[in-house]
């Protein structure tokens, strides 16, 4: 995603030599976008973060030796199936699956506990991150291209339907996935009127920085 967020940068500092009169905007998304990148980046560490230090969730271990897969709970080890070689010379390389949990950030406690201060620390800086990430694009739709009202994508419904107008009754809640990123994924009192949900960080970014690339071409050729 780095790689994406500099070509994009790269894309802005171009465009300023030929579209001079916007010079201070295009320097001040570029601007924005670099503290958004580095951003990005601390919340996929998060992510891990929360999954690896919390206890309560299974930790899963594979021995090439033996090619026997098990899963660690409360500090106890239990096999969960032997895996059969194609080629009995060959061991398996296991890749790993993909680790899905859920949360409520906690108050803080004394002694503290680690997972559940990650888990305060990246629900802060997430709805941060999707509340930059909207102001971002409503820069790029409205302020560049003139239009009234921005599009919604998907960092911008993140923050409008689930962090600033969420449901009456809304728990704020969150979860982490290793493919996807962290979600926002709040919990409901009742069932809800219409129901949102956040797919996550790494495809939210990835649409927002395409989207911002199109208009960004769009501009250059208007």
């Amino acid at each position: 995603m780095k790689e994406k967020f500099e070509a994009l940068i790269l894309q802005l500092h171009e465009i300023v030599q030929q579209q001079t009169d916007f010079e201070a905007l295009l320097n001040d998304l570029s601007t924005r976008l670099s503290a958004l990148s580095g951003a990005f980046e601390d919340l996929m560490d998060l992510n891990q973060q929360y999954v690896k230090t919390n206890p309560n969730v299974p930790k899963v271990h594979f021995d090439p030796d033996t090619s026997v897969l098990s899963v660690e709970e409360d500090g106890v080890r239990r096999k969960v199936a032997k895996l059969n070689r194609a080629d009995p010379d060959v061991p398996i390389e296991y890749i790993g699956g993909n680790t899905v949990t859920g949360f409520k950030p906690k108050p803080p406690k004394d002694p503290v506990v680690e997972h559940e201060e990650i888990g305060r620390k990246l629900a802060y800086n997430l709805e941060a991150y999707y509340r930059e990430a909207s102001k971002i694009w409503d820069i790029v739709d409205e302020d560049l291209l003139g239009k009234k009202k921005s599009r919604f994508i998907g960092a911008k419904m993140v923050r409008n339907k689930l962090i600033e107008h969420g449901e009456e009754g809304q728990i704020r809640a969150f979860g982490t996935d290793d493919l996807s990123g962290p979600k926002i994924r709040p919990q409901y009192k009742k069932k809800p009127k219409q129901k949102w949900e956040d797919l996550g960080l790494v495809p939210n970014t990835t649409e927002l920085l395409e989207r911002i690339l199109g208009r960004l071409e769009q501009f250059n050729d208007s």
